[in-house]
């Protein structure tokens, strides 16, 4: 019988792999992220959202975002030309 610690980290990647599927989702809590002011974390999730859906415009205005938010200029305005 498996121990349910190693059951629960089985289930997390199995999830981790799910919601590779489903940008949406990355895109969704990344919002959340940027309102809390967890800026690192929202960028994670929007690099794995631009990954999976490079012209999502949307995506590449929240980096933008982000990454004025982390003070990285230049970073910023190109992501904001993308999402023009």
């Amino acid at each position: 019988m498996e121990q349910p610690l190693y059951r629960l980290f089985k289930y997390v990647l199995l999830l981790k792999e799910y919601l590779k599927k489903l940008p949406k989702y990355y895109h969704e809590r990344a919002k959340c992220y940027i309102l809390l002011d967890l800026n690192r974390e929202a960028l994670e999730d929007l690099n794995e959202v631009i990954s999976e859906q490079p012209k999502n415009a949307f995506a590449y205005f929240r980096r933008g975002l982000v990454f004025k938010a982390l003070k990285m200029y230049e970073d910023s305005a190109d992501n904001f030309m993308k999402a023009r």
